[in-house]
C-alpha cells in the first residue's frame, strides 16, 4: 500500500521535472542554472506551505569568436567577456493553480581587432497550469523576448548575409494536454506573437498552433509526434514575384507547415545518461510568385552525462533547404539551396552548493550554392556561474 502524500508528492516531482526542462531547454537564450537538486528543494518547501519560491543565479566569462559577423570573406575575430542572470519563480498549490515566471538576460562585449558590436539578449516567461481533472490540464504563457545581435536571416529575407539584428517579440500561448492512460496523450498549443524589428526588417503578426501526440514509457521517456501549422504576415513588405521583384498594391503573408519526430530517452534509473533525438520537415509557402517557398529537412541530436559534479553535453543539428522557385541570382538560373550545421560541445563542474564552472564550444555554419552566403564560425568560451 503507498502510504498517504506519496502520489502526490510524485506528480509534483513529475511537474516539477518538466518544468524544469521547459524552462531550461529554451533554445540558447536560456542557459542552465538551475539543478534537478534545487527544484525538488523547492517542490519540498510548496509541500509544506504552498508559497512563491525563487532560485536566482548570475555568470560572468570569456572567450574568442572567430567570425564575429558571420561573414564569407575576410572574418573578424575577436576576445569577448560575458554577463548574464537568470531568476526562477514558481508555486505549487496542490489544490489549485501553478504559477511560474522565468526571466534571463546575456550580455557579450567584443573588444580588439576593431570589432565594436555588441551583442545582448534576454528573455522572459510567465506561466499558469491548472488541472480541470485527472486526464486534463489548461495552461497560458506570456513571453517576451529582446535580441540585438548579428544574425543570419537569408532563410526568408533577401539580405543574402548576415545582418546586425535589434528586435523584440511578444508572444501569448495557450494550451492544453489531455492524458489517455498511463502512456499516451495529446496535447494542443495556440499562439499569437508580434514581432518588432528595427530596419531593414520588417515588422510582422504571426499566428499558429501546435498538435501533439506523446507516447510515454519508463523513467520519464517519451516519444513524441508534432504538427504545427503557422501563418504570418507582415506590415509593410510587398508581396514577391517568382524573380524577386516587389508586386505593387500587396503585403507579404507566408504560410508554413511543420512535422516533427523528437525522442527523449533516459538511459538508467540514475539518470545520468540521457539522449534526445529529432527529426522533422518543413514547407514554407508564400503569396505572389512564392519567392520563399521552400523544403526543409531538418535532424539534431543531444546525449547527455551527469555524475556527481560533472555534467558533459554534445549536440549537433542540420537543416537543409531546397528552394523551388527562388535562384542563385539573375544571371544564374540554378535552384537556390542551402545547408545549415551547428555542433556544441559543453562540460559543467560544481565547484561547491553555489559556484558551477562552465566551457563550451560551439561550431556554426553555412553552406549554399550561392558562394555569399557561406561561412564558417568557431567560438570557446568560459565562465563561472553562481546561485544565490
Amino acid at each position: 500500500m503507498t502510504p498517504a502524500g506519496c502520489g502526490l508528492a510524485e506528480d509534483i516531482l513529475n511537474w516539477s521535472r518538466i518544468m524544469a526542462a521547459t524552462l531550461l531547454g529554451l533554445s540558447r537564450v536560456c542557459a542552465q542554472t538551475v539543478t534537478d537538486e534545487e527544484v525538488a528543494a523547492l517542490v519540498r518547501e510548496a509541500l509544506l506551505a504552498p508559497e512563491w519560491n525563487t532560485v536566482a543565479g548570475g555568470s560572468y566569462g570569456f572567450g574568442y569568436k572567430d567570425n564575429v559577423f558571420l561573414a564569407h570573406d575576410n572574418p573578424q575575430s575577436a576576445a569577448f567577456a560575458s554577463a548574464g542572470a537568470e531568476l526562477l519563480a514558481l508555486r505549487y498549490a496542490p489544490l489549485g493553480p501553478r504559477f511560474n515566471f522565468f526571466a534571463n538576460g546575456d550580455a557579450r562585449h567584443y573588444f580588439g581587432n576593431g570589432v565594436s558590436h555588441q551583442e545582448y539578449t534576454a528573455f522572459g516567461q510567465a506561466l499558469a497550469e491548472r488541472d480541470f481533472t485527472e486526464s486534463l490540464l489548461g495552461s497560458f504563457a506570456a513571453q517576451f523576448y529582446y535580441q540585438d545581435q548579428v544574425l543570419d536571416v537569408s532563410v526568408s529575407e533577401t539580405n543574402r548575409q548576415p545582418i546586425p539584428v535589434l528586435g523584440e517579440t511578444i508572444n501569448l500561448r495557450p494550451g492544453t494536454r489531455l492524458k489517455l492512460s498511463e502512456h499516451f496523450s495529446l496535447s494542443l498549443d495556440a499562439y499569437g506573437a508580434r514581432q518588432f524589428f528595427n530596419q531593414p526588417l520588417d515588422d510582422y503578426w504571426e499566428t499558429g498552433a501546435k498538435f501533439a501526440a506523446a507516447y510515454h514509457f519508463a523513467r520519464d521517456s517519451k516519444l513524441t509526434a508534432s504538427y504545427e501549422p503557422s501563418w504570418r504576415a507582415y506590415d509593410t513588405d510587398p508581396a514577391l514575384t517568382a524573380t524577386g521583384s516587389a508586386i505593387t498594391n500587396s503585403h507579404r503573408e507566408s504560410l508554413r507547415h511543420d512535422l516533427r519526430l523528437v525522442w527523449q530517452q533516459h538511459w538508467d534509473e540514475q539518470r545520468k545518461w540521457r539522449t534526445v533525438l529529432g527529426g522533422g520537415v518543413r514547407v514554407n509557402q508564400e503569396n505572389g510568385g512564392g519567392y520563399f517557398d521552400y523544403l526543409r529537412w531538418a535532424a539534431s541530436a543531444r546525449i547527455l552525462y551527469r555524475h556527481k559534479a560533472w555534467e558533459v553535453s554534445a549536440e549537433g543539428r542540420f537543416a537543409n533547404y531546397d528552394y523551388s522557385t527562388q535562384t542563385i541570382s539573375a544571371t544564374d538560373t540554378e535552384k537556390r539551396n542551402r545547408t545549415d550545421w551547428t555542433a556544441i560541445l559543453a562540460i559543467e563542474r560544481r565547484l561547491n552548493e553555489k559556484l558551477v564552472w562552465t566551457v563550451n564550444y560551439e561550431y556554426e555554419g553555412a553552406d549554399s550554392n550561392d558562394p555569399l552566403e557561406t561561412y564558417t564560425v568557431n567560438t570557446v568560451s568560459s565562465a563561472l556561474r553562481w546561485d544565490f
